[in-house]
């Protein structure tokens, strides 16, 4: 939901989608970045996933509002998914602000509630039989290496 995925701060809709995002400060990041990097590399994949290898990564699903500045992160992070996992999407939602899926008042505006009937519950769905399938390959692996 949302994700700040560079704190290079490289993104075109920090500075486009300022005066719209009611939930974040642009004017905010650089000192954030600073308190939590502590003079670190803002591209270190550990701390920016954008810079990252998403090989390997199981499907994602962004969630980010057309109104936020973080909007341009979760846009290139997905492009980025998509390449490595097709399965993978990202949904823009209209006039939303950050996180706004986690937020009751703003869920009680999206008719119908496709965010926790659809999109969470998908997202759930799948990674929990990803997960599943994968320790089923793993527990046959290990009893086959125990013969």
């Amino acid at each position: 939901m949302s994700p700040w995925t560079d704190l290079a701060l490289t993104g075109a809709s920090l500075t486009e989608n300022a005066p719209s995002d009611p939930m974040l400060n642009a004017r905010d990041l650089p000192s954030l970045v600073y308190c939590y990097l502590a003079g670190a590399d803002p591209q270190n994949p550990y701390a920016s996933p954008l810079y990252g290898d998403v090989s390997g990564l199981p499907p994602v699903l962004i969630q980010v509002g057309s109104d936020e500045i973080l909007r341009d992160d979760a846009v290139r992070m997905a492009e980025k998914l998509k390449i490595q996992n097709a399965e993978s999407r990202l949904e823009i939602w209209p006039r939303m602000p950050h996180v706004f899926s986690s937020s009751r008042c703003y869920l009680k505006r999206v008719k119908p509630l496709h965010i926790s009937d659809s999109s969470l519950q998908r997202c759930g769905l799948r990674s929990h039989e990803r997960v599943r399938r994968e320790r089923s390959a793993i527990r046959n692996t290990a009893s086959r290496r125990s013969l």
